[in-house]
């Protein structure tokens, strides 16, 4: 387990919102250090409503900065975990060896995400993993090819109905998202994600792919002010036909329009009942920026090293809100929505525009 992972995660809990946080949820956040790499990028999801308030965790490695090499070196700890994870992380650390070692692959994928799944009895082993493209899926179908016959060999049939899914999508004028992930800690669903939504386009183009879900509930819910524009993607999974259930990721700016924008869609969500308006008033208790002054805990001694080595240029951790997701089973009402919290050692806000 790698201390500056376990310091990291000390440092989330001391400046936690304590209304996100199960009573044993500072338990389970320590319990999952050993998942993790040190230095990179975190993900803490949230539940906004409802009577649990699990946390899943999502580590981000990102290609012009060394997440290959750290990637690689996190799947080969990991890879005498026991059962079908070992197979997982195996798979992980053959892929990273690629990524690392193709300049032309680390150009065009630029981003690989893992997120670890809190289950009844703690971690789950193996996690799910998504990549992100320079462009988007479609374009850069090649490379996502390498990705799943690496993680996912099989899910090669899903793969081929995502891309003919997609390419239905862009013949309606919607546009291929720069996402694909592989939900390989659940159902070993891929998923991916459409931009440029709007209700007509998205109607004509659920209709005509005969998606099973309920197409008046989502386009009518793509209607509402909070849900149009940019910012909004529809998440579907394949496993390896479409499935009925699909989700909304909602990704804002980081300047003041996408602040206010995402505490619109925020209050929103409350109104309807699925954000508890403590919850959304805690989100704002996470802190822009920690610094050694504010770290109140031990500061990493990783980053201590770095200060002394000079290589740290104002040292400190940025946190923000990321983005907000309402998921949709099918044929029921919308589940509580979550909001994904980000703490970035060294950096400023990396956060994947997907």
């Amino acid at each position: 387990m790698s201390r500056f992972a376990a310091q990291t995660l000390e440092l989330a809990i001391a400046h936690f919102p304590g209304a996100l946080l199960a009573p044993d949820g500072a338990a389970a956040l320590r319990g999952a250090a050993p998942w993790l790499a040190p230095g990179r990028q975190l993900y803490f999801e949230c539940r906004l409503a409802g009577a649990d308030r699990p946390l899943d965790i999502s580590q981000h490695f990102f290609a012009h900065d060394g997440g290959a090499d750290a990637l690689l070196a996190l799947a080969e700890r990991l890879a005498d975990a026991e059962g079908e994870a070992q197979t997982t992380w195996r798979r992980i650390a053959d892929f990273a060896r690629i990524w690392s070692s193709d300049a032309g692959l680390a150009d065009t994928l630029v981003e690989i995400g893992l997120e670890h799944d809190l289950g009844a009895d703690g971690w789950v082993p193996a996690p799910a993993v998504f990549a992100a493209f320079r462009s988007d899926v479609l374009a850069d179908r090649a490379a996502g090819e390498r990705f799943i016959a690496a993680v996912a060999p099989q899910g090669d049939a899903a793969w081929r109905q995502l891309l003919a899914t997609l390419e239905r999508a862009e013949a309606h004028g919607l546009k291929s998202g720069r996402l694909v992930g592989a939900m390989l800690s659940r159902d070993a669903q891929l998923r991916c994600m459409i931009r440029g939504l709007s209700p007509a386009p998205v109607r004509a183009f659920l209709t005509d792919i005969g998606w099973d879900g309920d197409i008046g509930a989502l386009v009518a819910l793509l209607a509402q002010p909070p849900l149009t524009g940019d910012a909004t993607r529809l998440v579907l999974g394949f496993a390896p036909a479409l499935v009925a259930d699909c989700g909304l990721e909602i990704i804002h700016g980081y300047d003041a329009p996408g602040i206010a924008a995402r505490d619109g869609l925020l209050d929103w969500l409350a109104a309807r009942g699925l954000a508890d308006p403590a919850r959304v008033a805690a989100l704002r208790e996470w802190p822009a920026a920690i610094p050694p002054a504010d770290a109140r805990a031990d500061w990493p001694d990783a980053m201590i090293v770095r200060d002394l080595a000079g290589k740290a240029v104002r040292p400190h951790f940025s946190g923000f809100v990321n983005h907000v997701k309402l998921n949709l089973p099918a044929h029921r009402p919308a589940l509580p929505a979550k909001a994904y919290l980000a703490l970035a050692p060294l950096s400023g806000r990396q956060a994947a525009h997907v």
